[in-house]
């Protein structure tokens, strides 16, 4: 099969979607497949570049288009590269900031119509439109997504469409259109157990006390209250404390967030660790060392959170604070680590590593061979 992937951003570590891209592509690479990709609205470089990006030692060479370029100019040299490498199938990994600022890409049908021509078309929506719009912007703007996505399988007419988790499956049929759940990897796998950034070691994170992993965007809205209120709660009654260790991209956001920790946490046997960003490798080994992991997500939309599955690969116990329990988890991989209590998960027994990553290779090469 030779296979063209078409995303938004190929920036690595800066771009779930890209990542994901990367490291599926290189490990169809390596099951025998000719597979490139286009980044069409890259918003991480000022020109266009050809490059060969590597993951786990296979590389895959991408076109990136930046986003400051005018949208004829990148579809030009889109259809250009298309024509060169002669894909069977195209691959579109959809979502709608990823093309768009405003999460409303109008034209993205019409263009890529032009580009992909006659080929067969696969769709995987990582995002569709806004599930819980709240106030007037964000109800127009879910509208105005869930047009735009009934347009594009209009114009494309995909040979096969792949979603993450049963939920957006469901929405997706309320308008009519087809699709299947093809379940996540984590884009974090081991490397070298690395001393980590500003000094901070293994041995700090795995030293006395029981290492908690929070990993990804500073918390923000409802969630951030009812993290910091239940994490509260767990360390008024669990004496023996724990060690919070972050790690979040640099932003105003994250320094903000350490300090609102260190402010409503003072007093308690907390200890905070600011990792900053990390590379795989080193998210890796925090995963080894850690005793429990958070995860942001609501029950139902768990399975697409690249952050929750890389923990649940690691065998890690992950804490829900958005979770009650009885709610119905979307996905079934290892259940058994994943609890509503903090208390629970850090006491829960690891388990070993086991990556996703050759059962949706397996999985989306059959979905695209068979249409």
């Amino acid at each position: 099969m030779k296979l063209m992937f078409i995303c938004g951003t190929l920036e690595p570590g800066c771009d779930g979607v890209g990542d994901y891209v990367r490291r599926l592509g290189v490990a169809l690479l390596r099951a025998g497949h000719t597979v490139n990709a286009i980044a069409l609205n890259d918003q991480y470089l000022y020109e266009t570049s050809f490059e060969s990006q590597d993951a786990e030692g296979t590389v895959l060479a991408v076109l990136r288009l930046p986003s400051r370029m005018r949208s004829v100019d990148r579809n030009s040299l889109a259809s250009a590269y298309i024509e060169e490498k002669d894909p069977d199938k195209i691959s579109l990994q959809f979502v709608p900031y990823s093309f768009h600022k405003k999460g409303i890409p109008l034209l993205l049908g019409k263009n890529l119509q032009k580009l992909i021509k006659n080929r067969g078309v696969h769709i995987l929506f990582h995002e569709i439109w806004l599930d819980s719009p709240a106030g007037l912007r964000q109800k127009i703007t879910a509208a105005a997504q869930r047009l735009l996505i009934c347009r594009l399988v209009a114009i494309l007419k995909p040979e096969s469409i792949h979603v993450s988790v049963p939920f957006e499956k469901m929405q997706l049929a309320q308008v009519n259109i087809n699709s299947e759940v093809l379940n996540l990897f984590g884009n974090i796998y081991p490397g070298d157990k690395l001393n980590l950034k500003g000094g901070i070691s293994v041995g700090q994170i795995a030293g006395i006390g029981s290492s908690v992993l929070y990993f990804g965007a500073p918390p923000r809205g409802m969630f951030r209250a009812i993290f910091f209120r239940k994490l509260i709660e767990f360390l008024q009654a669990y004496e023996e404390g724990i060690r919070l260790v972050l790690v979040c991209g640099e932003s105003k956001a994250k320094d903000e967030f350490c300090s609102s920790l260190r402010k409503i946490l003072k007093g308690y046997n907390c200890e905070i660790v600011d990792c900053g960003f990390l590379a795989a490798g080193e998210l890796s080994t925090l995963m080894s060392e850690c005793q429990a992991g958070i995860s942001k997500s609501k029950p139902h939309l768990l399975g697409k959170s690249g952050a929750a599955i890389a923990m649940l690969e690691h065998g890690l116990p992950i804490w829900m604070p958005r979770w009650d329990g009885k709610e119905q988890l979307s996905g079934d991989f290892r259940k058994q680590l994943i609890f509503p209590e903090l208390g629970h998960a850090i006491c829960s027994e690891k388990l070993g590593y086991h990556p996703l990553i050759g059962e949706v290779v397996e999985q989306f090469t059959k979905a695209l061979q068979r249409s």
